[in-house]
This record gives structure tokens, C-alpha cells and sequence, in this order.
């Protein structure tokens, strides 16, 4: 008996953004993901990232890569994503 499951909150299916530059690497999270029973979207940087989360209001997790190219690393993805949100404490985004 699963005492809390993301996978679905009521009918609505969990949607989770991967932001992950190495290809391979987030095609694995993907297929792992997905199998499990969510939904991904994959981002390949922190601006793609940007795009996803301003065209979509239904992710509710988000995987980031630390070392990524591009105008922002994941800590500062993360930070961005955090102040955007208004949240004092990632946990509670």
C-alpha cells in the first residue's frame, strides 16, 4: 500500500521537468519516469527550462543538472525557479 503517491494528485497525472544538458542522461530519467507513470518534459538548459515552467502551470517536480551550459547553472535554475514561485523554502514550492 503506497502511503503517498505523486505519480497522480486525484485524476490529474504528476507532470515532472528534467533539465539535464547530456542527452543520454536524460533519456534514461525519461523512460524511467515515464514508466513509473509520470509525465516528463525534458529541458536540454536552464532557459528551455525557463520557457516549459512560464508556458506551463502543471509541473510540480522539477530534476536539474548542477554543471549545465547556457545563461544559468541548476543551483541558479533552482533559485530563479524558487523567487519566481515565492517560496521561502524549495521543499514547500
Amino acid at each position: 500500500m503506497e502511503l503517498f503517491n505523486l505519480r497522480s494528485i486525484g485524476n490529474i497525472m504528476t507532470v515532472i521537468l528534467i533539465v539535464e544538458d547530456e542527452l543520454l542522461v536524460g533519456e534514461y530519467l525519461n523512460a524511467v519516469l515515464t514508466d513509473s507513470g509520470y509525465e516528463v518534459i525534458v529541458a536540454a538548459d536552464a532557459d528551455e527550462a525557463i520557457a516549459v515552467l512560464e508556458a506551463r502551470d502543471d509541473i510540480r517536480i522539477m530534476i536539474t543538472d548542477v554543471n549545465m551550459p547556457g545563461s544559468m547553472d541548476g543551483l541558479r535554475l533552482a533559485a530563479a525557479v524558487k523567487e519566481n514561485a515565492g517560496c521561502t523554502d524549495l521543499r514547500d514550492c
